[in-house]
């Protein structure tokens, strides 16, 4: 399990990284094959996954 970032420039890097993460699932697919849809949803899942432990575990410092 990940501990919380306790340096700001790591926690605003990361806050950026799950923004584009969530941003980029929302485009369309640009391939319609099932390997890139199972992939991207992965990525997805472990990226929301990941934004429910900080927020739990880190007191709300995590904001996306």
């Amino acid at each position: 399990m990940l501990s919380c970032p306790e340096d700001p420039a790591v926690q605003g890097r990361l806050t950026e990284c799950l923004e584009t993460t969530l941003n980029k699932a929302q485009e369309p697919p640009k391939s319609k094959k099932v390997q890139h849809s199972n992939a991207k949803n992965v990525v997805l899942f472990e990226a929301i996954s990941l934004i429910i432990h900080h927020d739990s575990s880190c007191d709300a410092v995590l904001v996306v």
